[in-house]
């Protein structure tokens, strides 16, 4: 089953919900996140569909769908938004093996029913973020959605911090998953935490 999500213009609400919904997507890893910011005159209404995929389950093409759990989400810039979506990211911890960022395009997805592309598709190895933009022109703008945004990591899923920009403006909007750390790495910080506190202890 493919992910079909598309834009219906004029709806006070730009969205389907499918990816939301997928129940190929691991329980209790989707949903939708509502962001709604205004500064000044400038309001910024996006509503952002996630959804987890355990290895083997993303209908969708995305690198090492087979092997690794793939992370997908879109976003809708709501009708009443007087200001264009320029860039989604959320944190993203070292160690995460996040990589094969990109945005689905295949048939059935957004890309072929009009969702806008990122320009831009990083994960950041010194900022620890991972993040799609859109710039030059071809920003979401209101009542337009974008692709769906995805990356793949061979490491579960935990919540993390997004951030949308306008362009002018920056806003914190709640959680979206994102990879934990390899489980070596947190064995590491487990045992540097017990360390710290029986060294406070002396």
């Amino acid at each position: 089953m493919a992910v079909g999500l598309m834009a219906f213009a004029g709806l006070s609400e730009t969205r389907a919900d499918l990816l939301a919904s997928d129940p190929a997507a691991m329980p209790g890893w989707s949903g939708t996140l509502d962001a709604d910011y205004a500064s000044g005159t400038d309001r910024l209404h996006v509503l952002i569909d996630h959804a987890v995929f355990a290895p083997g389950q993303y209908p969708g093409d995305a690198t090492n769908k087979d092997t690794e759990f793939v992370y997908a989400y879109q976003a809708f810039n709501q009708t009443v938004s007087s200001v264009a979506l320029t860039s989604l990211s959320v944190g993203l911890e070292a160690n995460s093996g996040a990589h094969g960022i990109g945005d689905d395009v295949s048939a059935g997805q957004p890309g072929v029913a009009g969702g806008i592309s990122p320009d831009m598709s990083v994960i950041g190895s010194s900022s620890a973020r991972w993040g799609f933009g859109w710039i030059g022109g071809n920003e979401v703008v209101a009542g337009q959605v974008s692709t769906v945004l995805i990356f793949s990591s061979p490491n579960g899923p935990t919540w993390d911090t997004a951030t949308l920009l306008d362009g002018g403006f920056s806003t914190t909007a709640g959680l979206l998953p994102s990879p934990v750390p390899e489980p070596a790495t947190l064995l590491l910080l487990g045992i540097g935490a017990v360390g710290l506190a029986i060294r406070k202890r002396r």
